[in-house]
């Protein structure tokens, strides 16, 4: 059996490095579901969550992580004009989401349940840590794209990471993800129906609550 699977693998031309790869990647077969309270997805990002106002980060919640998580890590970018805008890692799996304006420190130590969690190097380096909010330059409208990551593991990683730093380090204890896009500005006429909206709000409010403290 042994030789067979070697023949394969030769026949294919897969080295074990590539092999172990691949069997790391199976390990995305579980969704988590990420959602900012109010909005649902593809929707307008509020104007107080971009640098066009007040420029705190939303709130998120997820749910469905699988069972075996110890850490969380988050990633936010514009996937229209490639630019990272928020890196955040060492995320208790404790949490089920974030709350609204996170503290912009590089290592957070307040309030308790959110203290080690640290927020990395974006693409706008001289504007200090924490979240950088969308702020395009024209009326076009941009896709963001919230990607959360669930691990296996607590691993202890360093403040100062980037994307390409935080992905190559979790890239094998990676055991779900999940992604949410927004856009931004609003193009005009094609806002949500009040009433789909209400519809959001009631579904989320109480998750909203679970985030205060």
């Amino acid at each position: 059996m042994r030789l067979a699977v070697s023949l394969i693998l030769r026949r294919f031309r897969i080295t074990a490095s590539v092999l172990s790869a691949l069997l790391a990647g199976s390990a995305f077969v579980h969704k988590v579901t990420l959602e900012i309270p109010f909005m649902k997805p593809g929707s307008t990002l509020p104007k107080r969550y971009t640098k066009k106002d007040k420029n705190i980060s939303p709130p998120l919640v997820w749910s469905s992580l699988p069972n075996d998580v110890r850490e969380l890590a988050l990633i936010l970018e514009d996937i229209d004009e490639p630019r990272v805008h928020w890196v955040v890692y060492a995320i208790p799996a404790t949490l089920t989401g974030l709350r609204e304006g996170l503290p912009s420190d590089e290592v957070i130590h307040a309030p308790a349940k959110l203290s080690g969690i640290i927020q990395g190097i974006t693409d706008f380096k001289g504007e200090g840590a924490g979240y950088h909010g969308p702020d395009p330059q024209s009326d076009k409208q941009h896709h963001y794209r919230f990607t959360i990551y669930a691990l296996n593991a607590r691993l202890a990683l360093p403040p100062g990471l980037d994307k390409t730093s935080l992905l190559t380090l979790i890239q094998s204890h990676i055991i779900g993800q999940g992604e949410l896009v927004v856009t931004f500005p609003e193009v005009k006429g094609v806002a949500a129906p009040a009433g789909r909206r209400r519809k959001y709000r009631s579904r989320e409010s109480n998750a909203v609550a679970n985030l205060q403290g």
